[in-house]
């Protein structure tokens, strides 16, 4: 918790970078079309950070005082969205927001992967992270993680496995699952996770990873839920809004923990005193309570990071990706 002291200072913060950041305009003036922040989504609608974004942009409007416009920009697993706002102005009125997917797994996995951190990107902060479910179609036979890996091993390259594109996290957590439990999946990209669920409801393909906030309007959905069994959960402890979903850890997989953070980027360049005025607005924003339940009940983890610290971080998750990938033989070809 911050003290006084610290509030304080964060709020001088953004308020000391009122005057270099063009976002922050007059009421009057919101309605001009320069005069508004475009916060990118590099994925197609109906994914988590879709969701995320959405929630993020209404919340963090006010704070900035002025309008926070999502725009969805998919294409190469991320790439088309993240080298708009790499070349956007550093000026705060362009920002992307996306997960491990779209930068820290393929910066990892992939020697060619175009975009580099402090190159082409800042970071402005960590939102929070989230986890992914195991779901299968009614067609497989089986209830338990143990069933389906046995489906799977006595088919190998049948089941096929839906995920959002090359280098997302769930075609990690894919190659995950068929390294841990000795199978072969057939990996079919989509360009979201939206498109990989509807596939699997209609039983198009056999399995997928999906986030929390996909599982759950499933559950809320009878009919849909119907079409496909929820196996596990690829967290450290059964979460609290799905508690009859075993880890995948209690399914007989040790150490199996496939979570993904969402964080929020700007162009290379952005001046730190911007950075830390929007780290600081989307840090209130994200805690305040209303939103705050709103990301929970997307099944999200609100975890605010700073931008040096959020930079840190990611590098860390590269350097630990890249360490799987050598050891599993897993590599990404070029987007």
């Amino acid at each position: 918790m911050q003290d006084s002291t610290s509030r304080d200072l964060h709020r001088r913060a953004l308020l000391g970078t009122a005057a270099g950041l063009a976002t922050l305009a007059a009421p009057a003036q919101l309605a001009a079309q320069d005069r508004r922040v475009t916060l990118v989504v590099p994925f197609a609608p109906g994914g988590v950070n879709d969701a995320i974004g959405r929630i993020v942009a209404n919340a963090l409007g006010p704070r900035l005082g002025q309008v926070v416009v999502v725009e969805n920009r998919a294409g190469a697993n991320g790439v088309v969205g993240l080298r708009e706002v790499s070349r956007s102005r550093p000026d705060g009125t362009v920002l992307a927001i996306c997960n491990d997917g779209a930068l820290s797994i393929p910066a990892a996995l992939d020697p060619a992967f175009p975009i580099e951190l402090g190159r082409d990107l800042s970071g402005v902060a960590r939102v929070g992270t989230f986890e992914y479910f195991l779901l299968v179609h009614r067609g497989i036979p089986a209830t338990t993680v143990q069933e389906f890996i046995a489906f799977a091993r006595a088919r190998p390259d049948e089941v096929a496995s839906g995920t959002p594109g090359i280098g997302s996290s769930q075609h990690l957590a894919t190659e995950m699952l068929a390294a841990a439990a000795d199978i072969r999946l057939n990996h079919v990209p989509y360009r979201g996770a939206g498109p990989a669920l509807n596939d699997l409801l209609a039983g198009t393909i056999g399995m997928s990873w999906q986030s929390a906030i996909n599982v759950r309007g499933l559950v809320a959905d009878a009919g849909r839920q119907s079409q496909v069994r929820v196996l596990g959960v690829a967290a450290e402890q059964r979460t609290g809004y799905l508690p009859d979903v075993p880890t995948m850890i209690e399914s007989g997989l040790p150490g199996f923990v496939a979570t993904s953070w969402i964080g929020v980027f700007g162009p290379p360049g952005l001046p730190d005193a911007v950075r830390v005025a929007l780290s600081t607005a989307i840090a209130e924003a994200v805690q305040d309570p209303a939103t705050r339940a709103r990301l929970d009940g997307a099944g999200f983890d609100v975890a605010p990071m700073p931008p040096a610290g959020f930079e840190a971080f990611i590098r860390r998750d590269i350097a630990r990706l890249r360490e799987f990938g050598q050891r599993r033989g897993i590599t990404l070809s070029a987007n």
